[in-house]
């Protein structure tokens, strides 16, 4: 909603983001969860790295002035990259991680906060009302955001990006921020 409804951005590559912290959480889960005990550093490190990777991508997108008709064509190359390699994974190994190839990884330990004996696993139910919190907050925080000055920047950037230009927003930084 944020990308193409409120600033103008036809983007298909959000799934490859969101696969990349998928299997970087795996990854991190499998491996530090046997030396941690629990799983919030791995969730943390797996969304880190799709921040990184996405404002990589939107670096080399928004501020090499891809046109959108190439924006949206870039970022659907991006996901079906990604599936490609993915599914060419099988036999693949990172630490004690196998990431399975099309059929993906198994053995990804669930979200576990704290550490040691004040551990607790968040499965069914609470991890629900987890996610329903998360959603809430995310849901609130977003629309603090649109009812800001950046909002209404981001939907004078969907209008008339020259004009926004011209009264002196980078437009780039714009693109690249809602993106990421």
């Amino acid at each position: 909603g944020l990308l193409w409804g409120f600033t103008g951005i036809f983007s298909f590559g959000q799934t490859a983001f969101f696969g990349i912290a998928g299997y970087a959480y795996g990854i991190f889960a499998i491996n530090l969860a046997p030396v941690t005990g629990e799983t919030v550093l791995a969730a943390a490190l797996a969304v880190a790295i799709a921040v990184i990777v996405s404002l990589v991508v939107g670096y080399i997108m928004f501020f090499g002035r891809v046109s959108a008709l190439y924006v949206a064509i870039f970022t659907m190359m991006l996901t079906l990259l990604g599936e490609t390699i993915a599914n060419r994974t099988s036999g693949v190994a990172v630490g004690q991680a196998s990431l399975g190839g099309s059929n993906g990884m198994v053995g990804i330990p669930p979200l576990q906060v704290g550490i040691g004996s004040w551990s607790a696993e968040l499965g069914g139910a609470s991890f629900y009302y987890v996610v329903i919190a998360l959603v809430v907050i995310t849901y609130l925080v977003l629309r603090a955001l649109l009812n800001s000055n950046f909002g209404y920047a981001m939907v004078a950037t969907r209008e008339d990006p020259l004009s926004t230009q011209m009264l002196g927003y980078d437009v780039r930084k714009i693109y690249l921020a809602v993106f990421v």
